[in-house]
């Protein structure tokens, strides 16, 4: 089975330096981009069984907390898998652990410590 990480981040730029970085640490695991959160879950609806770990940005799109119900929806749906709050904000990033992410973290922190967590 294919594993894959989800990242529901909407900044562009950011987004590529995830992928680039996750890239250049496994190419064992694939990746899911999101912008948004409808396609965030609709990536966890479908595949949900092969999605080892998430790196979630607080503010999609931009403003304020918002992935909060989404972090609660996987969470209360059974996903055990690691989910790493990646936010500009330290309020919102340890809010994000609060209502289920497994790690808080710099976004430009955020591949090594999900890779971290994952053993690779």
């Amino acid at each position: 089975m294919q594993r894959y990480i989800l990242i529901l981040e909407d900044d562009k730029t950011q987004m590529r330096n995830y992928e680039r970085a996750w890239r250049e640490t496994t190419t064992d695991i694939g990746v899911f981009r999101a912008n948004d959160l409808v396609a965030a879950q609709e990536y966890y609806d479908i595949y949900k069984s092969e999605i080892v770990g998430m790196i979630i940005d607080g503010a999609v799109p931009g403003g304020f907390l918002t992935t909060i119900p989404f972090i609660q929806t996987v969470r209360a749906d059974g996903f055990s898998g690691f989910m790493v709050a990646a936010s500009t904000r330290e309020d919102y990033r340890k809010t994000m652990v609060q209502y289920g992410c497994t790690y808080e973290c710099e976004k430009r922190h955020a591949v090594k410590a999900l890779a971290s967590l994952l053993d690779l």
